[in-house]
């Protein structure tokens, strides 16, 4: 998921964060949304950890074009928040 740089701070992620674990809950009984994020990405590194994600674990040569190369695997149990509106 990504969000291009004139479109941040309004909302976009966080909504589609919360229809995708809805879909993911109502569809497949999910508990927890993970995702991996590129290690230099510290702004959306932020985020995640602004919706309540923890960096678990750290995997190195994860990505092939990019350089550092390692993502760092975030994840969050799916709360009542993403449910609302």
């Amino acid at each position: 998921m990504a969000t291009l740089s004139p479109f941040r701070n309004q909302g976009i992620a966080q909504a589609l964060l919360q229809r995708v674990a809805k879909r993911a809950v109502d569809d497949y009984g999910v508990k927890t949304i993970s995702a991996h994020v590129w290690e230099s990405n510290t702004e959306g590194r932020q985020w995640y950890a602004k919706h309540g994600f923890k960096e678990v674990h750290f995997e190195e040569n994860y990505y092939r074009k990019l350089n550092p190369d390692g993502a760092w695997v975030v994840e969050r149990p799916i709360g009542i928040a993403d449910f609302l509106n």
